[in-house]
This record gives C-alpha cells, sequence and structure tokens, in this order.
C-alpha cells in the first residue's frame, strides 16, 4: 500500500508526466509506472511468501526436533517443558501416547493429509493446547493429558485404518517417553503377530 501511495504521491512531479506534449505521452509514461509498480508488487509478494515457507520449514523443524527428544526422553526435562509449553503440553500432567500405523504400503510425514485433518479436527473441537500430533517414524503419534480422553478418543476415530495402540498414562517428560515405549512395543508385537 505504502508503494502506491508513493507512486500517487510523486506523479504529478514525474518528469514525462509534468513536461508531457500530449496524452500519448502520458500514457506511455502511465504504463511504464504501473509496469514498475506491477513489478516491486511481484517481489514484494514473492518475498513474503518465501519468508513464510521457510517460517513453517522452521517450525516443522522445531516440532520434530521436540517431538524427537520427547519421545526419546533425549533431553534436559527442565528444558523440554519449557518447550512443551510452547506446543500446548504441561509436562507436570499425566499424558498418555497413542501411535497409529499407517495403512499397508503407505507410512505418515508432515505432508500426509491425515495428519493435517486429524490436527485441524482436534484444534477445532478441543483446541490448540489439548493435543499434539506428530509424524514420528512413518507413524502418528499423539499426545494428550489423560486427563483430555475425548481427544485421544478423537484421535482414535480418525487414525483408524492401520493398527492404533495407546500406551499407559504416566507423569512428566520420563512418563510420556515410557507410554511412547508401551505402544510402541505393543504395536511391534501386534505387527510381529500379525494382528
Amino acid at each position: 500500500a505504502e508503494h502506491l501511495a508513493a507512486a500517487r504521491r510523486v506523479w504529478p512531479t514525474l518528469p514525462g508526466v509534468a513536461g508531457a506534449r500530449d496524452t500519448a505521452e502520458l500514457r506511455r509514461v502511465g504504463t511504464a509506472v504501473l509496469a514498475a509498480l506491477e513489478t516491486s508488487v511481484a517481489a514484494l509478494a514473492d518475498g513474503h511468501e518465501r519468508a513464510q515457507r521457510y517460517a513453517v520449514r522452521r517450525a516443522e523443524a522445531a516440532r520434530r526436533a521436540f517431538v524427537d527428544d520427547l519421545l526419546y526422553g533425549r533431553s534436559d526435562p527442565g528444558r523440554l517443558a519449557e518447550q512443551a509449553e510452547g506446543f500446548g503440553l504441561r509436562l507436570a500432567d499425566r499424558h498418555v501416547v497413542a501411535v497409529a500405523g499407517p495403512p499397508e504400503g503407505e507410512a505418515y510425514d508432515e505432508a500426509h493429509p491425515l495428519l493435517r485433518r486429524i490436527e485441524r479436527e482436534l484444534a477445532g473441537r478441543f483446541g490448540d493446547h489439548d493435543a499434539l500430533v506428530a509424524p514420528k517414524d512413518g507413524r502418528l503419534v499423539c499426545i494428550a493429558p489423560s486427563t483430555q480422553r475425548p481427544a485421544l478418543d478423537a484421535f482414535v476415530k480418525l487414525a483408524a485404518g492401520g493398527q492404533l495402540l495407546v500406551g499407559r498414562a504416566h507423569n512428566g517428560s520420563v512418563g510420556l517417553f515410557r507410554s511412547y515405549e508401551d505402544a510402541l512395543s505393543a504395536l511391534d508385537l501386534a505387527e510381529r503377530r500379525g494382528l
């Protein structure tokens, strides 16, 4: 908007406008100015779009790193608790981890449409701070406070299609790791037995 306002302000003082001998010359100047404005607006929009894509990639990378640290218990509990708040989790609460295996021949990743659908559905029904859903090793993982059983039940319904198991509720970041391991172990056992 500032670019257009600046162009409007200087229009009467432009040499081609102030010294124009006829309307044809004025039209040529107007066309050149509009072309320059079009180019600058396109460059501005392109830069904004690139910045948005970069911000999304950074947020996804931070989320992946957080989920890795959380589910593998590799980080300082204090730092994890601090990061968890940004993702809507309070690690002092008891949490349950559900792990959904994909249908045969598929793998879940950041771009999988089911992940986005589940995130939208859970956020719409329960808010942004009741469950964290993320892809992990080709599977979908849902972390929810044990008090938010409806959010976990909704995840289970939405992720149905492959194997899905839920770990036991545990406290703190170490408890999340245990709940994840519970669900993974049960899922691996079910896969080995062909259940």
